[in-house]
């Protein structure tokens, strides 16, 4: 389990929820909470990384600038209403209302942040007016959650009210709230507008309710550095906070099937079911030097982002991320898994307001990387070729018909990843060794050694 930090340093980075329950309920992995909860997801920061990308580390601060404000903007709105944020998944957020009137606050902070986003969704940039949507879907009733694993506790946000929710937003389009039937017989009928397709409502109208600003702060006597893997634990307890652009390898893991699984067997077993994933997941990840990045909801189950190269470089990251979701995902089990890998140029950083922050990655290998999973099998992992290829580990690969994905024009190339060769455990490699330069490896290691002893400095490799 996680060492010691400061939890001055890193209580932003983490909900109220799993703090409190780790401080009153350490052992217990279940709880279900009568709320109401809220996932809005935004459109067009796609389009922003690519275009940004050019630009390099002036386009990796440029583009933390934006996502600073956009979303210090709308989780005001949010927070002004007594929003939680519970799950933080790139350009999307999961928020939860409990208490009184949680489900009003929870639709009218709802239509706050669609009154906010109309205001700001028009970006300047430097390479151009980017336009910026927002979709909303909301559920109120009996929500589950599960804190699992034995590296560190993952909060996880799954079951029938995550599932109800995470389709409202689903189908919600640009600039709408969708709520769903459980949240809007709770709303006076002057709220409720027209019916949209799978069972959800518009809504029309916000619900007048009283502010319950979210101001209190986090309590201070539990060691919540138990939430993260090592290497993010590591990284928010640094003064790092520079705004990246660099290349990573990511992959996708998604589970599947906890609505059934609780419905048929309860939550113990779905609680086993899901301490096994996440602790498989987490000893794949230790072992290969990768980091969890995140978890994040879905439908029916949830998804589990790794990352390599972010946020700190450790060298072969295709070979790690890809050895990693490959000995996760495996058909059988209580849950169904497969998964997607892909690798390129990203923005990484640290963003939000100073009460609530991730750290996160955006860019369109990120996307892909979640399409590459949503089109694999049970069982299955998907990965881009260059992935294989630049991968140490020689695994049994086979073709796969190039497929159209959303937000790309042309058909996408990817290789179903299958078992790890026998007898080629290791790509062969050059042995020749490194000769010449013997001045500027000198260079290096004396600045090497400085900083060592504290003295920073700045090497450029050309």
């Amino acid at each position: 389990m996680a060492g010691h930090v400061d939890n001055g340093r890193i209580a932003p980075y983490v909900p109220r929820l799993a703090v409190d329950w780790l401080g009153d309920e350490p052992q217990r992995r279940h709880r279900v909470i009568d709320g109401t909860a809220v996932f809005a997801d935004i459109s067009g920061f796609t389009a922003l990384t690519e275009r940004l990308a050019q630009r390099g580390k002036a386009g990796a601060e440029e583009m933390g600038d934006l996502l600073n404000q956009v979303f210090e903007q709308l989780l005001t709105a949010a927070y002004q209403y007594g929003a939680n944020l519970i799950k933080w998944g790139g350009d999307a957020v999961l928020l939860l209302f409990d208490g009184d009137q949680h489900d009003l606050r929870a639709c009218r902070a709802s239509w706050e942040m669609q009154r906010v986003m109309r205001q700001i969704g028009r970006v300047q940039t430097s390479r151009g007016v980017v336009r910026l949507g927002m979709s909303i879907g909301v559920h109120s009733g009996p929500l589950d959650f599960f804190l699992v694993g034995q590296r560190h506790r993952e909060l996880i946000v799954c079951g029938p009210g995550a599932s109800t929710t995470a389709h409202m937003e689903k189908i919600a389009e640009r600039g709408q709230v969708v709520i769903s039937a459980d949240t809007a017989q709770r709303l006076a009928p002057q709220c409720r507008g027209a019916e949209v397709a799978d069972g959800g409502i518009l809504l029309a109208r916000a619900p007048e309710v009283d502010e319950a600003p979210n101001r209190t702060p986090k309590r201070t006597d539990v060691d919540i550095g138990a939430l993260f893997c090592a290497p993010l634990r590591e990284h928010l307890a640094s003064e790092f906070r520079d705004h990246e652009h660099r290349v990573i390898a990511v992959g996708f893991i998604e589970f599947a099937g906890t609505d059934t699984v609780l419905a048929e067997h309860g939550p113990d077993v779905l609680a086993d079911a899901l301490d096994y994933l996440l602790t498989a997941a987490q000893d794949a990840a230790a072992d290969n030097g990768v980091t969890i990045l995140a978890s994040d909801v879905a439908e029916n189950g949830g998804k589990i982002i790794v990352t390599a190269g972010a946020p700190t470089a450790t060298g072969e990251d295709e070979n790690r991320v890809l050895g990693t979701v490959r000995r996760v995902v495996h058909p059988g089990g209580r849950l169904r898994l497969r998964g997607g890998v892909t690798c390129g140029a990203v923005f990484a950083g640290d963003y939000g307001p100073f009460y609530r922050r991730t750290y996160s990655i955006a860019g369109d290998i990120v996307n892909l990387a979640a399409r590459l999973m949503a089109k694999a099998e049970n069982g299955q992992v998907l990965a881009t070729p260059t992935v294989v290829q630049r991968s140490r580990t020689a695994f049994q690969v086979s073709a796969v018909e190039p497929f159209l994905v959303k937000g790309k024009k042309d058909p996408i190339t990817a290789l179903l990843v299958g078992d790890q060769r026998r007898g080629e455990s290791i790509r062969s490699r050059s042995t020749l060794p490194l000769v010449g330069r013997d001045d500027e490896l000198d260079t290096l290691l004396r600045h090497a050694r400085a900083a060592h002893d504290g003295r920073g400095s700045v090497v450029d490799l050309v």
